[in-house]
């Protein structure tokens, strides 16, 4: 991810990515055999991480808790990991509408936000909120901002309310 987020998906290469992790070149090239391999493994284990940390969040969650609450603390903290990270899931969210694995992988991670949002909101709200994070998140790194989560809370309670 930090190859991506420097270099954009476009500029990587099996070279940086050894370079990064220390590894000989081979090793890389051997365990990736293509860079779209490494696109793959790259946005897939970012998708593992965002959802196990989302199902954490939620199933720690009390039945009567505020979710726009929940839904902003998970928002804000896509930033307070590291922006840089955003970036590069930003990039692998836009290659995915040219490379189809990436694709598959992209709709898959929605998938599991949409599972683990829709029985509490509803499957039109979790859809909408899907839509306001992409936005929120798009927005943010344009300006160079991280979202306050006052902001955000703001938005995702208005998706909420309709």
């Amino acid at each position: 991810m930090k190859v991506i987020a420097d270099h954009g998906v476009e500029g990587l290469t099996h070279r940086l990515v050894a370079s990064q992790a220390e590894v000989p070149l081979s090793a890389t090239s051997y365990y990736f055999g293509s860079i779209e391999n490494l696109l793959i493994a790259a946005m897939t284990d970012a998708a593992t991480q965002d959802v196990e940390r989302l199902r954490s969040r939620f199933d720690d969650l009390a039945p009567d808790a505020d979710i726009t609450e929940a839904i902003t603390e998970a928002i804000v903290a896509m930033f307070a990991d590291s922006r840089r990270n955003a970036v590069a899931v930003t990039e692998l969210y836009t290659a995915a509408v040219r490379r189809k694995e990436l694709r598959d992988v992209a709709i898959l991670w929605e998938q599991s936000w949409f599972e683990l949002l829709s029985p509490r909101i509803g499957e039109a709200a979790a859809t909408a909120v899907g839509a306001a994070t992409g936005g929120i998140v798009q927005s943010a790194l344009l300006r160079e901002e991280t979202p306050t989560p006052e902001a955000v809370r703001a938005i995702i309670a208005q998706v909420l309310e309709g």
